[in-house]
């Protein structure tokens, strides 16, 4: 079984989306995206391809998508993964890296460590949504630490505790 960050959770994955999804809405609402439906997958960062969470979010009849989101959404997190960056810089500046399974959009988003795809709207619009869950899912990680700092250094430890299981570990985070 592979690693789960300490820190890094669904919690703070659904969190995220909490936090941006009003941004979201108001794109579709306006007219700004040309879709009311997209998909976003969030990888766990300590295992290739493995999802942290799938979500969608749907405006009205929007239900029914036109493609596959939710399997473009996690080719695109699983790229922005394994090239470590974002999907539009390997398709525009390093097609050559492309590989079987790789996406041919952009739409996915990698900073430092944190992996994300979202499919449904224009990728340009895809990868901005990437980039703000992203960007929104480090801030969430960096007030968690701090929080998990505290409470070691209070125990007079110095690191992570291991091995640990998901009670001891939400002694720390809570």
């Amino acid at each position: 079984m592979k690693e789960k960050s300490f820190i890094l959770d669904r919690e703070i994955a659904k969190k995220a989306i909490e936090i941006v999804e009003p941004s979201i809405l108001a794109a579709m609402e306006s007219g700004i995206v040309k879709r009311k439906a997209l998909s976003i997958c969030i990888l766990n960062p300590q295992g290739e391809g493995i999802i942290l969470l799938q979500h969608s979010i749907n405006i009205g009849e929007a239900k029914e998508w036109k493609h596959p989101f939710d399997k473009i959404a996690m080719s695109k997190a699983t790229t922005a993964q394994g090239k470590r960056k974002n999907t539009s810089y390997v398709r525009d500046l390093e097609p050559q890296m492309l590989v079987q399974g790789n996406t041919i959009y952009s739409g996915g988003a990698y900073f430092q460590g944190i992996a994300v795809g979202v499919s449904g709207v224009e990728e340009y619009f895809d990868e901005m949504i990437a980039k703000w869950i992203v960007h929104t899912i480090r801030a969430l990680c960096l007030e968690r630490f701090i929080k998990v700092k505290e409470a070691i250094e209070e125990k007079g430890e110095y690191s992570i505790p291991f091995p640990y299981n998901e009670e001891e570990r939400k002694k720390y985070i809570e």
